[in-house]
């Protein structure tokens, strides 16, 4: 026999994942503010959909949050997202082409351990550089964005990985992992 709970409550959630669909709106609006009131929500996988930038606050607990897919007119402002977040996964965003120039971003991630960025269209390895200086990063994902296609095409790519992948690591000490 399949046990059915009576009753789920939306603020028991611990794992919300909401993929492939067409949604407009999560949480509660206050005055063009949602936010979210899911106080024991630990992972959180999203479409980046129209209205997420109007997100201004997510629970505290999360410790792991994935946007994939969208545009990035409307992914949530860098700030918003908690300084528990241990894995962040910010793939396939049309138009990220820079990460934010802030100094306080090892402040926000103090936690971050695992950082995807793939299938963006990230295009400076300088602003990738001074947004990276996490002190915890082990692993860093960075396959199909705009800064690895080179000129010459696929041997400047075996020649240059190597000394790329030597560079993150020599700038993050503590990283274990870099896929490009």
């Amino acid at each position: 026999s399949i046990y059915y709970p009576k009753e789920v409550e939306i603020n028991d959630l611990i794992h919300l994942e909401i993929l492939s669909n067409k949604l407009k709106n999560l949480g509660g609006d206050d005055e063009d503010r949602q936010y979210l009131s899911m106080p024991n929500l630990q992972i959180l996988k999203i479409p980046c959909y129209e209205n997420l930038f109007k997100i201004k606050e997510l629970p505290q607990g999360l410790i792991k949050l994935s946007i994939q897919g969208g545009q990035f007119k409307n992914l949530i402002e860098w700030g918003v997202i908690p300084g528990s977040v241990q894995t962040l996964e910010i793939v396939k965003i049309a138009g990220l082409t820079r990460l934010p120039d802030n100094k306080y971003m090892e402040i926000w991630f103090a936690s971050l351990q695992e950082l995807n960025l793939s299938g963006n269209d990230l295009s400076s390895w300088t602003n990738l550089i001074q947004f990276l200086p996490f002190t915890h990063l082990k692993t860093l994902r960075l396959e199909d964005n705009n800064m690895l296609l080179f000129e010459r095409g696929v041997k400047d790519r075996e020649r240059l990985e190597p000394e790329l992948r030597t560079l993150l690591m020599t700038a993050i000490p503590s990283l274990d992992s870099v896929t490009l």
